[in-house]
């Protein structure tokens, strides 16, 4: 966290990058996508696994500091020479090293009347414009940095479709696209009815920060609608959770058996 705060928060990014920044909401990112002819999204593969300890240290190397200090920051950042999922640094560095890529990709698209922004690995496209020559133009930038487009989740929506950017309905009332919201209700609905535990258990759940994923996906929510009583409920009864799962830690630690 002190590289995050001491270093990194200092350095600027892409505008066009709207994600992991302090001032940005989600809301911004989907505002700017609103009510256009088309939607266009691809995601990026294996993002943080893909940005190589290699294009770290160069990002070191350019905020002045010296070849072994950069090696040394970067090797901090890094696991198995890459970007690794879940450490604080990852997300920010992520923006610096695709700062590059963006500017180039927001400068094909300024010329061509395209709106783009990058939610970390999910890139939007808006506007009335050839998706075939902007795929083959965005791929072309991406690949020179060792990434690749998820050729699955490439998605191109009309007005008569419903328009998703980062999972939110943009050319309808904001809000989360149904099976997103759906599985959230099914997850809690069961964790009340039996228990967070036997939750897990029964539909073999092995990922330890469960809780946190859960709740993370209904701040989500509530970052499109602040108001929904639903997912205000939900969150009440996550907190609950997570507040006794930190007691019996604790209290484990302090009296181990």
């Amino acid at each position: 966290m002190w590289i995050l705060r001491n270093i990194l928060y200092k350095v600027p990014i892409s505008t066009f990058a709207k994600a992991y920044r302090p001032t940005v909401s989600l809301l911004e990112n989907l505002r700017f996508h609103k009510n256009q002819p088309k939607v266009f999204t691809l995601d990026l593969e294996n993002f943080f696994p893909s940005i190589r300890v290699e294009a770290v240290e160069n990002e070191f190397l350019e905020l002045g500091y010296s070849r072994i200090i950069s090696k040394l920051l970067s090797r901090l950042c890094t696991r198995d020479g890459s970007l690794p999922q879940g450490a604080p640094t990852s997300p920010y560095l992520s923006n610096l090293v695709f700062k590059v890529a963006d500017a180039a990709i927001a400068a094909y698209c300024k010329e061509h009347k395209i709106r783009y922004t990058r939610y970390a690995d999910d890139m939007s496209f808006s506007g009335d414009f050839d998706e075939n020559k902007l795929l083959q133009i965005v791929t072309e930038i991406i690949e020179k940095m060792g990434l690749r487009i998820n050729a699955k989740k490439t998605k191109l929506m009309t007005p008569d479709m419903r328009q998703t950017v980062t999972g939110v309905v943009v050319n309808q009332k904001p809000q989360v696209i149904f099976h997103e919201r759906n599985q959230l209700r099914q997850a809690l609905y069961y964790i009340q009815k039996f228990g967070f535990e036997e939750h897990r258990e029964y539909k073999e759940i092995n990922q330890k920060n469960y809780l946190e994923h859960l709740l993370g996906k209904i701040n989500f929510v509530l970052q499109i609608n602040p108001k929904d009583a639903e997912f205000i409920k939900y969150k009440a009864l996550l907190f609950d959770l997570k507040h006794k799962q930190d007691l019996k830690t604790i209290e484990n630690e302090l009296f181990p058996i």
